[in-house]
């Protein structure tokens, strides 16, 4: 009588940005593997190879990115500094950019190591890990051609629209499925293509970053930003941006090309400070194929953008006076240069801040939209005479009605749906919206849980 041998089940543990936003990262298990979706690192996570994480990088097979953004890909050189031996799978655009960021975080750490073997008399001192070591572990499908893993699992990546070479997940292995959307983008974005259908997977894990909104139009915010800019070099006064220097840089430039086309606000002076946003800008050039047809070159490089990326150019950009446009990067205005240019100018009435992403609680970004005459930087207190100003539109997420209409047509079949990737009244809202709508299994995991897809039943 022939034997027949069941597969083992596939188990999904939610190790990251569960009930909350920032350090995406699921382990999808089956017998003796694991394959990582995303490695995030936590928003004001530390950048240390010798931080605790949730899962032992040794015994991982493999990690699949769902895009560059640092709270999905910011851990993958502390965890291949900590052990990871295995390939990484990810568009090849996406690498392009995670090659940006590691050739960034590794001169940063370099010249920390330099000033640290200065102050106690060390030469020669290095780093624990070197890009190209990292990045020749890429493996790179095309379009949604499926590659097949050394552990027998079947991945295929497809558009996610959120940026440049995101993509969701869909991970078939041992006869059952798991898609993981990543970040889902908005339909009216206009740099990115609009996300793909969700497909009918055994398992759908989906951010709900605005699962409990709808975000105002691309065009309307975009309005909004000309008339606030306006008024502010009529004023004689400095429009800060703190913006996220992948993606949202490149959208806002965008947007701001596009006023100047329209005669809607003044040319002067725009700075991009940030010590990555023109190499991004450079990556999106190699890969105009993804984007929906614009002039990049007019829009990112045109005689009226400077790019700040030494520190000497940051500087001289807080130090300057006269009416400008500042793009400076850290969308929740906690990264050094944000907190460098705000210190210079909040105290000045004529200066206006608008602040264009979700803002985290306890980000300096979150402070700056509570009400009150004054905001703690660093310890100390500073006037908060310039205005403030919060504009939606800007964003590379779905909002409610973007992700119901992605993911009602699977929750209606009976698929499970796990929402990550959002504030609990976010996530909550959203689930309940989906139930509302006839999807059947809906749920918001928290950290550490599982989930379980048994195996099928053998035939024979």
């Amino acid at each position: 009588m022939d034997v027949v041998t069941s597969l083992p089940d596939v188990i999904v543990r939610f190790l990251g940005a569960a009930r909350g936003i920032g350090g995406s990262m699921l382990a999808v298990e089956s017998g003796r593997h694991r394959i990582l979706l995303d490695c995030g690192r936590p928003i004001g996570g530390r950048r240390s190879a010798s931080v605790a994480f949730p899962v032992e990088p040794e015994s991982v097979d493999i990690v699949v990115l769902s895009h560059a953004h640092q709270d999905h890909a910011g851990w993958l050189s502390d965890f291949c500094a900590a052990g990871f031996q295995g390939p990484v799978v990810s568009t090849s655009a996406t690498r392009d950019l995670v090659e940006v960021q590691l050739t960034e975080t590794l001169s940063r750490r370099r010249e920390n190591t330099r000033i640290d073997a200065i102050v106690r008399g060390k030469q020669n001192a290095r780093g624990s890990w070197r890009t190209d070591v990292i990045l020749d572990r890429f493996t790179c499908p095309e379009d949604e051609s499926a590659i097949v893993s050394d552990v027998g699992a079947r991945i295929s990546l497809r558009r996610a629209g959120h940026l440049l070479g995101a993509a969701g997940v869909l991970l078939e292995w041992h006869g059952r499925s798991v898609y993981f959307t990543g970040d889902l983008g908005r339909q009216d974005s206009p740099l990115y293509f609009e996300p793909a259908t969700v497909p009918l997977a055994d398992l759908i894990v989906s951010e709900s970053t605005y699962g409990d909104r709808k975000v105002e139009p691309f065009a309307t915010s975009t309005a909004r930003l000309g008339a606030i800019i306006a008024t502010a070099i009529a004023d004689n006064g400095r429009v800060i941006i703190p913006a996220f220097s992948l993606g949202r840089i490149q959208l806002l430039l965008f947007a701001i090309h596009t006023l100047r086309q329209q005669g809607s606000i003044p040319s002067v002076p725009i700075v991009v400070d940030s010590p990555t946003a023109r190499a991004f800008a450079d990556a999106h050039m190699r890969n105009a194929g993804e984007l929906r047809p614009f002039d990049m070159k007019q829009a990112w490089f045109n005689d009226h953008i400077s790019y700040a990326e030494s520190e000497d150019d940051s500087r001289n950009a807080v130090e300057s006076f006269g009416p400008a446009i500042v793009l400076v990067s850290g969308g929740m205005a906690d990264s050094y240069r944000a907190k460098r240019q705000l210190k210079a100018h909040i105290d000045d009435p004529r200066c206006r801040i608008i602040l264009v992403s979700f803002q985290a609680p306890d980000t300096l970004g979150y402070r700056l939209l509570e009400p009150g005459p004054s905001v703690r930087i660093d310890g100390r207190n500073y006037n908060k005479w310039a205005e403030v100003s919060q504009l939606g539109g800007f964003s590379g997420h779905a909002d409610r009605d973007e992700l119901m209409n992605l993911l009602v047509p699977v929750g209606r079949t009976g698929r499970a749906i796990r929402l990550v990737h959002g504030e609990p009244p976010s996530a909550n809202a959203l689930a309940e919206a989906l139930r509302d709508a006839g999807c059947t299994d809906v749920a918001v995991p928290r950290l550490a849980d599982e989930h379980r897809l048994r195996s099928p039943e053998p035939v024979g």
